[in-house]
């Protein structure tokens, strides 16, 4: 997987993930007019804990390039927001077209059950995405009521 994080006109992060023995890594580099100046790369037994993909990747790079004097503290700090926010709103895009197709159970569904199963079936391909251990023995009308609450929850607010 590849993600790239585009600061501005001269300047990116690209962050790539890549199988190790172990587990994976994440290694980003950044790039200043299409040349690479640097590259870091952390290492995982099986997941992160990070609020996105390359975050804790990309600020070591960062305090690595401030260290080397390729940017300030300033600069460092700001692509850092900058990622922070490409990161999220991906994210952010991403549940609010799943939040779509989910949506359209009430479109395909004729009936209560046929609607819920179908926004479940939808949210359920959502990786993170679970249901309590008694969700079968809920009431359509409350299965509707968690899964609309749940779908307007992930909609993009623009």
């Amino acid at each position: 997987m590849t993600t790239e994080f585009k600061i501005n006109e001269r300047m990116k992060i690209i962050g790539k993930t890549q199988n190790t023995r172990n587990g994976f890594r994440h290694l980003v580099e950044f790039y200043r007019d299409d040349k690479l100046i640097e590259s870091r790369s952390v290492s995982y037994l099986n997941r992160t804990w990070e609020s996105y993909n390359y975050e804790t990747a990309i600020s070591n790079l960062l305090k690595k390039m401030v260290k080397n004097r390729d940017l300030t503290q300033d600069e460092a700090k700001q692509i850092k927001i900058r990622t922070k926010d490409i990161a999220h709103g991906n994210i952010n895009r991403e549940m609010g077209t799943l939040s779509a197709i989910a949506s359209l159970g009430d479109v395909f569904g004729k009936t209560k059950k046929e609607k819920n199963d179908w926004k479940k079936r939808m949210l359920s391909t959502q990786k993170g995405m679970s249901f309590p251990d008694n969700w079968d023995s809920l009431s359509e009308d409350e299965k509707e009521k968690r899964l609309d609450g749940a779908i307007k929850q992930m909609k993009v607010k623009i």
